[in-house]
C-alpha cells in the first residue's frame, strides 16, 4: 500500500511539474509577443467613429477630476498664433512605440495649431525593435552596442527614452532622415559630449550650422535651411550613448513627442535613472500616459499597481511642475491560454491555443479611474470609448484588433489616435473659463 501511495504521489508531482513547465513556457511566449510584437499593417479601417456602432463616442472626452486646464488651453492657442511653442509628450508601451496612433494625434493637434516639427525620433531599429515608418536613423558602417528598456541586463547606459545606442568608435556619423522637414536637430545622450565636426545634406553638400551645448546630455544644432535628411559627423565617441534626436522646423507652434517601449509598464520607466530629468528636458506642457496593458498579463496586485502609478505620477509632477497630466486606460483585449484536449483511444492529448478575454484589463482600468479620481488627475477612459466589456470580440471582427488579440492593426491605432486627438483638441480650444469644469 505504501508503495502505491508513493507511486501515486510521484505521478501527481510529475504532472504538476509538467503543468508548471507548460505554464512557464506559455507565459514566456505571451511575454515575447508583447515585448517583440508582430504588428498588422492592415489599414483598411475607417477613421470615422460612426463606422463602428459599438463605440461609445459620447464618452470620447476627458474627465478632469477637478483639474483646471485653462492655462494649458491658453498656451495651445498662443502657439497656434505663433506666440511660443506648445509641447505634448505621449508616453506608453507598444501601443505608442509604433506611432500609428501617435502620428494621428500629432497631425490633429499640430495641424489645428501650427506645426513646429516632427519632434522626438528614437533609434528603435538600431536597437533591433520596430520603429515608426516616417523616419530612419543609422550609424553607417560603425559598430555599436544597444540596449532596450525591457531587455535586461542593459548593455549601455539607459536614457530616458528606454533605448540606448552607443557607437563603438571615437569618430562616427549619425544619419537621420524624416518625411517632415527640419532645420533643428537636438541630440539627447548620456555620457561625455561628442564634438560635432560636420553636417552634410542628402545631396552631399555641406550644410552651414551653429551648435549650442545645453549641458546635461543635450546638444542643439541649428541648420541654415530646411532638410529631410542630414548626416552629422561626431568626434569623441566610444562612451556616449544616444537616446534620441528632436527634429523641429520652427521655434513656435505645436510639437507632439512619442516615447513608447514594447512591454513597458508604469514601473518600467521608474527603473531609469534620471527619467524625470530627461522628460523635463523636453519642456512638455502636457504629458499623456497610456500604460497598463502589460500589467494585466502578469501577477497583478491592486496595491502594487496603484503604488507604481502613484510613483510615476509623482515623479513627473516633481520633474515637470508646469505640465499637466492625462492618464489613458487600456482597452479590453485577449490573452492566449493553452488547454489539453481529451485523449482519445490510441491518441495522445494535444495542446491547443485558445484566446479568452483578459479580465484583468478591467481591473487595471478601474484602478486607474479610482487613482485619477482621488488624486485630481484627468483621465481619458479608452476602455469605455471602445465599447467597454465585450469590446474585444467586436474590435476583432471589425478589423481593428490584430491577430494576436492584444495589439491593434495600423488602421485601428489610427482610429484611436483620431479619437484621442479629437478629445484633446476639443478641450484645448474651449474658452478658458470652461476648461476643466
Amino acid at each position: 500500500m505504501k508503495t502505491d501511495i508513493s507511486l501515486k504521489s510521484l505521478l501527481v508531482a510529475a504532472a504538476i511539474a509538467a503543468g508548471a513547465v507548460l505554464a512557464s513556457a506559455d507565459d514566456a511566449a505571451q511575454t515575447d509577443m508583447r515585448v517583440n510584437p508582430v504588428l498588422s499593417m492592415a489599414d483598411t479601417c475607417s477613421m470615422a467613429a460612426e463606422t463602428y456602432p459599438f463605440l461609445d463616442t459620447a464618452l470620447n472626452t476627458i474627465n478632469f477630476n477637478g483639474d483646471d486646464w485653462s492655462v494649458l488651453g491658453e498656451r495651445f492657442r498662443s502657439a497656434a498664433q505663433g506666440k511660443g511653442k506648445f509641447s505634448v509628450l505621449y508616453l506608453g508601451d507598444s501601443h505608442v512605440q509604433a506611432d500609428f496612433g501617435g502620428a494621428v494625434v500629432r497631425s490633429v493637434l499640430s495641424e489645428s495649431s501650427r506645426p513646429a516639427g516632427r519632434g522626438l525620433v528614437v533609434p528603435f531599429k538600431l536597437a533591433s525593435t520596430n520603429e515608426p515608418v516616417d523616419y530612419a536613423m543609422s550609424l553607417g558602417k560603425c559598430d555599436y552596442t544597444s540596449s532596450r528598456l525591457l531587455k535586461k541586463p542593459w548593455n549601455t547606459d539607459m536614457p530616458f527614452t528606454g533605448i540606448g545606442v552607443r557607437p563603438d568608435a571615437e569618430n562616427f556619423a549619425v544619419d537621420v532622415s524624416c518625411r517632415t522637414s527640419f532645420s533643428t536637430m537636438d541630440f539627447y545622450y548620456t555620457g561625455p559630449e561628442p564634438a560635432v565636426r560636420a553636417v552634410v545634406a542628402e545631396s552631399g553638400d555641406t550644410l552651414r550650422w551653429s551648435g549650442v551645448s545645453r549641458g546635461d546630455g543635450r546638444t542643439a544644432l541649428r541648420l541654415d535651411t530646411l532638410v529631410n535628411r542630414a548626416v552629422v559627423t561626431f568626434d569623441g565617441g566610444g562612451s556616449t550613448t544616444f537616446a534620441a534626436v528632436e527634429l523641429l522646423a520652427d521655434t513656435v507652434g505645436t510639437v507632439v513627442h512619442s516615447i513608447g517601449n514594447n512591454g513597458a509598464t508604469y514601473s518600467s520607466y521608474l527603473g531609469i535613472d534620471g527619467f524625470g530629468k530627461g522628460i523635463a528636458s523636453l519642456s512638455p506642457d502636457l504629458i499623456v500616459v497610456a500604460l497598463g496593458t502589460n500589467e494585466a498579463f502578469g501577477k497583478l496586485s491592486a496595491t502594487g499597481f496603484t503604488e507604481s502609478v502613484d510613483r510615476l505620477v509623482r515623479s513627473l509632477r516633481v520633474s515637470c511642475p508646469e505640465a499637466k497630466l492625462l492618464l489613458v486606460t487600456p482597452v479590453e483585449c485577449f490573452r492566449t491560454v493553452y488547454r489539453r484536449s481529451k485523449a482519445s483511444k490510441g491518441r495522445r492529448s494535444r495542446r491547443r491555443a485558445v484566446k479568452t478575454v483578459n479580465t484583468d484589463i478591467l481591473l487595471v482600468r478601474n484602478l486607474l479611474l479610482d487613482y485619477a479620481g482621488s488624486h485630481s488627475v484627468p483621465v481619458y477612459d479608452h476602455y469605455a470609448v471602445a465599447g467597454g466589456k465585450g469590446a474585444a470580440d467586436k474590435l476583432k471582427s471589425a478589423g481593428l484588433l490584430g491577430r494576436d488579440g492584444v495589439h491593434f492593426t495600423a488602421g485601428g491605432y489610427r482610429l484611436w489616435g483620431n479619437l484621442l486627438g479629437g478629445a484633446l483638441l476639443e478641450n484645448l480650444y474651449q474658452p478658458a473659463d470652461s476648461i476643466g469644469e
